[in-house]
């Protein structure tokens, strides 16, 4: 209930009916009326221009204490910029810059030149706050002196960006908290008055209503302004005397307007009437107080509940708006409004549900403009040339809806300059791009001289097309941004800056989601406003950074880019945008700060969790500890007064609810609920949610999900006539998706949705399927298969694209295949110069091989990308540093330690078309064509092969973690090492070399440099390979029957994809063959595992 304070004025009980009064009177120029938002100033505006009757609508002076002090200080003052938060944030980091060698708190020199955005917007908060409060830098001084040695240098700093920011304002420049300084230095000058008389000649009433706590710069203000002749203030102060945990920060305000000379007539002096005021009265009094003995008040307007989730929650609310609409069709939906102490987190949920349940909302979103996708990518695409063609820049500015290049003339292939730079390891440099596209163009010229594989040949000259796209890309963009090379006025730059954005034509781009048929196109058209409003709010504030440096005669000034960006970060950085308001039109979403001063027929207060409403305080860490005291003195009372506010501005229903659980956390309901029904009997759902929300249908997605559980269980329901055909189609695909799922199940009808696709499939799919079995198999093709039929059919049948995630640095497989290139040509060289086998070598010999070695890598790593960290630590772990063995000189070690039977003897042995580069294959032991096993062609490359007299061993190299066991191998998972023995034995009798297969290995270089051996012949333990203990076969029948077992697996697999059979994997073998899948976004595994 509010206590009403009263200066030079007669009594007023009510504001409301005075006002209206008065304008019925025609005498609305008598009045200023002042309330705490803009946005119930637009309200009043429109509420107001209703009363006078066939007449013109006047003009009524309406503001908030902000606007007002504004409107008095463009009165009695020399005109000054009025600084926003942007221009604010420019200078606040011109501040910083100018003190930087100074500040020893939040800039130590030995970490870091810039303070992070979310610490700068902080400072400038609570600066602004002090300043609002009338709190200067000579007040701050006296708190320096008192302040304990452990926060004296960050209140030194805090003084010191104060002062420098408030030198660089201090002749041209104003902002709010300046405002209230300036107009309380000179509304008592005599000449004052006159000039208010000017401007509000009749006025003889300042009503001010609505507000709580008022600033001591507010109060003086107001105190001097009650001093005008003929000039009286009215307030009602929502306050009540005798409660001080609810009012209790209030109290301080209340004793200083009866300091200055406001009479008070508190709500026990005023007569209220009606149930609503007395409902309102008894929660002032007795609400939070821990010595209540009234009665408890008992209505049946209030509801309280709880959901299982905030989802849940806003559910409920949903249904509980429908139902309350359709037993009052007329309702007005904006008189209806659904509040938060925290928002963000319920944000989305309404903005997804509500348009599901058909309920129109109107979403007070503000937003962060450094967030704003269209925002983001403009100032990625400026900063593309400052930090000289950056990839992540790159992508950043490329990869958006609104610069469309393909519908310009630049026609910027964005997916393929992201390919090209992967593949060629582009991180950063505009020259270096151009550097390495040409060097791989001039490498690809060579390649293709030797190639005689057709299938490779057009790999190559895919791989043409593709780099040379990306050269002429990297060039577009280079014209396209070049004007920004030279040093910019600021005038220059943004006339640069806007050319470009013509030129990229964003605001069509923007609006062109619009033509977009679909069935969100309410949501469509709130995110295109958002874009717009985000767009006009950032060319806004251009425009004031370029006003701010005209201000400051910095207009002549050329600068860098650098200059310019640094200044937009820092003010998009403290921007905020919402979009347009829909008056009288959806429930009205919001936080609960935002409805001050209103008032609704039903009210909703969501998300009542303890540790949000009431909020866990947070020290303020920039305000000195007496200040931190006092905040935290008063921050339980200001959230009690709040919740106080809320539960008390409707005049229908109210209805309070809050989560049962927080993602997977258990939710405690704030205190406030309990504190409210101690003294409140109402409608307690807590327990249980009235029958009649879940029992009907709210929603098509409700009806739907009904439906399909219902038809899951067995009971099919006929679909009525009344449906529209949309959702006729949509019932009768859940009625045909759950007949699939059944059939997956009981491995029933519809085999095809299980895989098994042959008898399904069209005669020509069925033909391209049989002659698969005349294909040429890579083996890791096949132990595709193996892992997951599934996965191949995406893969290899399907040739589905996936964008994989871009590695920094070198990934295994790039790493592989230079080891493999050094390997080769070390070995290859060895072998044509008849030196030694390195076990064979003695110290000077081994030394010249290690050093051999460590060249040919530093000459294979040389075309690598050198402008990052990766690369070098890549370099490191391959080639060793004084403190660490790198790969290679480990490897060296390893091999001079293997005294065997068998001896190095064929590198990268290939057989077979289509096995990579044929320059780096063995010339003594080639084989062009496919190798037979059973009835299957298999081609390949075998990394190096070891023989001896009667036998041999070949070897893979391995640069991840993870090799194959035995029991894979005999599993059929990995067929790699036992068909290789029997290709290369194959292959050897071919060139005249009977040899035996003794043991197929894996040499793995990584951090650790080691031989493992899965398949072997345990009787050529420590001959053929190194001793080991290892589960090895017993003898050479041994091995053979398992080299034999895995051709039958090989045959089995193409057996099996030529009869169309690609099933998802077996649940057993689910952990290693869907670890690294790429498809698992469109695999059904989890379905597979949740009906197990």
């Amino acid at each position: 209930m509010p206590v009403i304070l009263y200066k030079n004025h007669p009594l007023v009980t009510d504001l409301q009916s005075e006002i209206h009064k008065r304008i019925a009177n025609n005498h609305n120029d008598t009045f200023i009326y002042i309330v705490p938002t803009r946005r119930k100033v637009r309200e009043l505006q429109r509420e107001l221009l209703k009363i006078p009757a066939n007449r013109t609508a006047p003009a009524f002076e309406l503001f908030t204490l902000e606007t007002f002090a504004t409107e008095l200080y463009s009165l009695f003052s020399s005109p000054k910029l009025l600084l926003s938060m942007p221009t604010q944030a420019v200078l606040f980091g011109e501040a910083i810059r100018n003190k930087e060698k100074e500040l020893g708190y939040f800039l130590t020199h030995s970490s870091r030149k810039t303070i992070p955005a979310g610490t700068l917007k902080k400072m400038i908060n609570v600066i602004n706050s002090l300043k609002e409060a009338g709190i200067y830098p000579v007040d701050l001084y006296s708190e320096l002196n008192n302040a304990d040695n452990d926060e004296k240098q960050k209140l030194k700093d805090i003084l010191l960006i104060y002062e420098e920011y408030e030198s660089l304002i201090k002749e041209k420049f104003i902002d709010i908290g300046g405002i209230y300084k300036e107009l309380n230095e000179t509304i008592s000058k005599p000449e004052s008055e006159k000039l208010f008389r000017e401007r509000f000649s009749k006025v003889t009433s300042i009503f001010i209503d609505g507000f709580d706590e008022f600033s001591d710069p507010e109060i003086t203000m107001m105190d001097a302004i009650s001093r005008f002749n003929n000039l009286g203030i009215v307030i009602s102060f929502d306050y009540y005397l005798n409660n001080d945990e609810l009012f209790g920060h209030l109290r301080e305000n209340y004793e200083k307007f009866k300091k200055i000379g406001f009479r008070i007539k508190s709500d026990q002096d005023i007569i209220t009437t009606g149930t609503d005021n007395h409902f309102r009265y008894f929660i002032a009094r007795n609400l939070f107080r821990h010595d209540f003995v009234e009665s408890e008040f008992t209505t049946d307007k209030i509801s309280v509940f709880k959901a299982g989730n905030r989802e849940e929650e806003v559910e409920y609310i949903a249904k509980i708006i429908k139902r309350l609409v359709n037993d009052n069709p007329s309702r007005d939906l904006s008189k209806i409004c659904v509040a938060m102490y925290s928002p963000q987190l319920y944000t989305k949920l309404f903005h997804e549900i509500f348009p599901r349940y058909g309920i129109p909302s109107n979403i007070t979103d503000r937003f962060q403009l450094d967030q704003s996708l269209a925002i983001v990518s403009i100032i990625s695409l400026l900063k593309v040339w400052q930090n000289n063609f950056r990839r992540r820049d790159l992508m950043r500015a490329l990869t958006n809806p609104y610069f469309a290049f393909e519908n310009s003339s630049l026609k910027i292939d964005t997916g393929n300059l992201y390919s090209v730079s992967a593949a060629l390891k582009i991180n950063v440099g505009r020259e270096f791009w151009k550097k390495r596209i040409n060097n791989r163009l001039n490498q690809i010229q060579i390649e293709i001289e030797s190639i005689t594989d057709d299938f490779e040949l057009q790999q190559r000259e895919k791989e043409i097309i593709s780099i040379k796209k990306a050269l002429d890309d990297i060039s577009s963009i280079e014209k396209l941004l070049q004007r920004f090379g030279p040093d910019m006025t600021p005038v220059q730059f943004k006339k640069h800056l806007s050319e470009l954005l013509s030129e990229l034509n964003i605001q069509q781009n923007i609006m062109k989601s619009l033509t977009f048929q679909t069935e969100d196109y309410a949501i469509l058209t709130e995110q295109t406003e958002k874009d717009t409003r985000a767009y006009q709010k950032f060319l806004n504030v251009l425009d004031e950074i370029i006003g701010l440096l005209k201000f400051q005669n910095k207009d002549a000034i050329p600068q860098p880019l650098k200059f310019y960006i640094n200044k937009l970060k820092e003010a998009v950085a403290q921007t905020r945008y919402n979009i347009r308001q829909k008056y009288g039109y959806g429930v009205y979403v919001t936080s609960l700060e935002e409805t001050r001063g209103l008032d609704f027929e039903i009210m909703f207060v969501a998300g009542l969790v303890d540790g949000e409403f009431p909020s866990v305080y947070q020290p303020e860490i920039f305000l000195s500890k007496s200040r931190q005291y006092k905040k935290e003195l008063y921050h339980l009372t200001e959230n009690r007064y709040l919740f106080y506010q809320c539960i008390t501005n409707f005049t229908e229903k109210l209805f309070l609810s809050y989560p049962n659980k927080d993602g997977e956390l258990e939710a405690v309901p704030s205190s406030f609920v309990d504190s409210f029904l101690n003294i409140i009997k109402c409608n307690d759902w807590r327990k249980e949610i009235p029958s009649e929300l879940n029992s009907a249908v709210y929603c098509e997605d409700e009806l739907l999900q009904i439906l399909g559980h219902n038809a899951r269980i067995g009971i099919k329901q006929e679909i009525a006539d009344k449906f529209d055909e949309r959702i006729f189609q949509i019932i009768k695909y859940i009625y045909f998706a759950i007949r699939v799922e059944a059939s997956r199940l009981t491995s029933g009808e519809m085999p095809e949705y299980r895989g098994l696709i042959f008898d399904t499939v069209s005669n020509h799919s069925r033909e391209k399927l049989i002659k698969l079995k005349d294909k040429i198999f890579s083996i890791s093709q096949l132990e595709k298969y193996a892992a997951c039929p599934f996965q191949y059919f995406a893969d290899n049948i399907l040739r589905l694209t996936v964008i994989e995630e871009l590695e920094e640095g070198m990934t295994p497989l790039e790493r592989g295949s230079i080891l493999h290139e050094v390997l080769y040509e070390f070995y290859t060289e060895r072998r044509s110069e008849n030196l030694p086998h390195i076990f064979e070598c003695d110290q000077n010999q081994f030394d010249e091989a290690l050093h051999k070695l460590i060249e040919i890598t530093k000459r294979k790593l040389e075309p690598l990308s050198q402008t990052d960290i990766f690369h070098f630590l890549e370099k490191e772990l391959i080639l060793g540093t004084e403190k660490r063995t790198g790969i290679i000189p480990e490897f060296l070690k390893n091999e001079r330690n293997r005294k065997l039977d068998v001896v190095p003897s064929y590198y990268e042995v290939a057989f077979g078309p289509r096995v990579g580069n044929r320059q780096i294959s063995d010339k003594l032991l080639d084989v062009r064509e496919a190798i037979q096993v059973g009835n299957v062609k298999i081609r390949g490359k075998v990394d190096r092969v070891d023989t001896g007299e009667n036998y041999f061993t070949t070897i893979d190299y391995k640069t991840g973690k993870d090799v194959p066991s035995l029991s894979d191998i005999i599993e059929g998972l990995s067929l790699q090492l036992p068909v290789y023995l029997y290709v290369i034995e194959k292959v050897l009798i071919k060139f005249e070399k009977a040899l035996k297969p003794a043991a197929g290995a894996y040499y793995l270089l990584g951090a650790r440099v080691e031989e493992k051996v899965p398949i072997g012949n345990k009787e050529l333990n420590g001959k053929a390979f190194l001793k080991n203990k290892q589960t090895l076969l017993e003898n050479d029948e041994a091995l053979r029957d398992v080299i034999n077992k895995s051709i039958q697996y090989v045959n089995d697999y193409v057996d099996a994809i030529a009869a169309g059979k690609f099933e998802i994997t077996t649940e057993e073998k689910m952990e290693k063959s869907c670890r690294h899948c790429k498809f698992d976004k469109v695999c059904r595994k989890e379905t597979i595992l949740e009906n197990n």
